[in-house]
């Protein structure tokens, strides 16, 4: 079609198997995207079994690229990756940068740019390098959140001792490369607005723009009919060691608290199997358990009174917490878990800072119908006006679309 535009979108990695929130959402910008534009989708192989994924995103795409991380031959790619450790330690460019901006994946993308260049490159991640924002007349960066700031914790934890010793030096030498990639963006997305401001401080508050992860609220629809008033439930990712470690707190911690008024509340792990953490708790608590791994969630989810998600660190699955909200479960959480989607407590969530707190306010909603009631709307109003498919993906497409990408 005439009218229709040419977008350059840069992967980290195929979004197929859809595992994990990244994934997930390139998969939805693919869906929203081609509604109008022609793509162009580079995403670096980086397993054999790639491939095999290649054909369920070519529905959505002009054309699809797959270029090797590394160079393929053997030599080749030894001498590549100790030149890379050599250029990050000499100049803080991390190996991944150094491999899709100066590897296969590198060549192959200016290669692409050709002559005429695209309407738009949509790139996920700085480590794809400013340059390649020139390929096109306008330039999206989903960075998600400032990665940087992440990454002398990362190196703290190195096996390399090279990297051990200079971590501070690393890290701030990396935070130079993303900050330059961030100012040369002519719009950057965050999911959250704690990381929306972090980015305005680099880019200006009208090039930084909050969007998050994005939901199909008509698939996540509320049925509150059947509500086991007695039933709390934790939906984590235990993989996770903060979400273990909030499980481990609810239980131990808060629970007893809880059953000083709510004698037989019940505290459900949905979607996971059991923790070794959890093996005397699960012989000695008869109000304790796990449903295991679930094709559908939902049923479970609809069923709990209260969803409790105590995290002490981290920020927790923002996803998951948007499910909640949607399906009109009521949440009880601590004050980092709602600060990724900004929340405010009265909005499908009561907010609690600590042990008692949150007993006291998972009593109150296990006891009070009419505020059960009240948080269930208004977390799906939150889902609805906020966090649905139509307003983040829907809405940003046809922008771009338009040629609004300034807000």
């Amino acid at each position: 079609m005439a009218d229709r535009r040419s977008l350059l979108y840069l992967a980290r990695e195929l979004p197929l198997p859809v595992v994990g929130e990244a994934r997930l959402r390139t998969y939805n910008w693919l869906i929203h995207l081609s509604k109008h534009f022609d793509i162009t989708f580079v995403a670096p192989a980086r397993t054999a079994s790639d491939e095999h994924y290649v054909e369920a995103v070519r529905p959505y795409c002009t054309a699809v690229h797959m270029p090797p991380l590394h160079a393929p031959h053997l030599v080749r790619r030894i001498v590549g990756r100790l030149a890379a450790e050599a250029r990050y330690i000499v100049c803080g460019l991390p190996p991944e940068a150094n491999a899709l901006q100066n590897g296969p994946a590198g060549v192959l993308v200016r290669a692409l740019g050709g002559a005429d260049g695209f309407d738009i490159v949509f790139t996920e991640r700085w480590t794809w390098g400013h340059a390649v924002l020139a390929l096109g007349r306008d330039s999206v960066l989903d960075a998600g959140a400032l990665q940087a700031p992440r990454d002398e914790d990362t190196l703290r934890a190195s096996r390399n001792p090279v990297r051990r010793v200079l971590r501070r030096v690393l890290s701030r030498a990396a935070a130079r490369h993303e900050a330059r990639v961030v100012q040369a963006a002519g719009l950057v997305l965050t999911l959250s607005p704690a990381d929306g401001q972090a980015v305005a401080t680099f880019c200006g508050p009208s090039r930084a723009v909050t969007l998050p992860a994005g939901l199909d609220t008509r698939y996540f629809m509320p049925q509150r009919a059947q509500v086991d008033q007695r039933e709390i439930a934790f939906y984590g990712a235990l993989a996770n060691p903060t979400q273990r470690d909030a499980l481990l707190h609810l239980q131990r911690d808060v629970m007893p608290w809880v059953r000083e008024s709510v004698r037989a509340a019940r505290l459900t792990v949905v979607d996971a199997e059991p923790i070794p953490e959890t093996r005397d708790a699960l012989v000695t608590d008869p109000l304790f358990g796990f449903t295991g791994v679930l094709e559908d969630p939902r049923p479970e989810l609809w069923r709990a009174a209260v969803a409790a998600l105590p995290l002490r660190f981290g920020a927790g699955s923002t996803t998951r917490l948007a499910q909640l909200l949607a399906l009109g479960v009521p949440v009880v959480a601590t004050p980092n878990v709602v600060r990724a989607l900004g929340l405010q407590s009265g909005e499908g969530v009561l907010v609690a800072h600590d042990g008692p707190e949150f007993a006291r306010l998972l009593i109150q909603v296990l006891t009070d119908a009419s505020l059960r009631d009240d948080l269930s709307r208004r977390g799906r109003a939150v889902a609805e006006s906020r966090l649905s498919l139509d307003v983040t993906y829907h809405r940003w497409s046809a922008r771009f679309a338009a040629g609004t990408l300034i807000h």
